[in-house]
């Protein structure tokens, strides 16, 4: 005899198990990524272009040396798929925690530049001030932010 009667409007088990902490049950889509990972690829290059040919800073360290003044490695593989990871945990907070996320992001990025300078991976101008960074990463963010959730709603 059973202690608990089905519903008659549900159509599924008992006791349905939750398989993921993600609200789609974990099964995301990457390519809803895509459209910001590119981006990302293309606004990181022409920034780093314009950046690196104003000498604001240079890249010491980085792959065909001959060929490109930047470093594409970051460009076209590190930078979208950082910011896809972004966009993935940016999607699942409220406005407040997302703005404090992404000044949170910002800050950190900020402050690896410095290590990054030590390690000879990147280098400033002299009269470079590390707060410059933290708007230009901040405005980064939001613009990816911003054009994903645009893209969202038009969909």
């Amino acid at each position: 005899m059973p202690i608990v009667k089905r519903w008659r409007k549900s159509n599924g088990r008992l006791s349905p198990r939750k398989r993921s902490f993600l609200p789609d049950g974990g099964r995301a889509s990457f390519r809803r990524y895509v459209p910001g990972m590119l981006l990302a690829s293309w606004a990181g290059t022409y920034l780093d272009l314009i950046f690196v040919n104003g000498g604001f800073y240079s890249f010491p360290v980085r792959p065909f040396p001959g060929v490109f003044d930047i470093n594409v490695a970051f460009t076209l593989i590190l930078l979208p798929f950082f910011t896809a990871w972004f966009l993935f945990w940016a999607e699942r907070m409220p406005a407040l925690g997302r703005a404090a996320f992404i000044t949170v992001l910002s800050l950190a990025m900020t402050l690896a530049e410095p290590l990054s300078e030590k390690a000879g991976w990147f280098v400033h101008r002299e009269d470079w001030r590390h707060l410059y960074s933290f708007f230009g990463y901040f405005g980064f963010l939001w613009l990816m932010w911003t054009f994903h959730r645009w893209l969202r709603f038009r969909a």
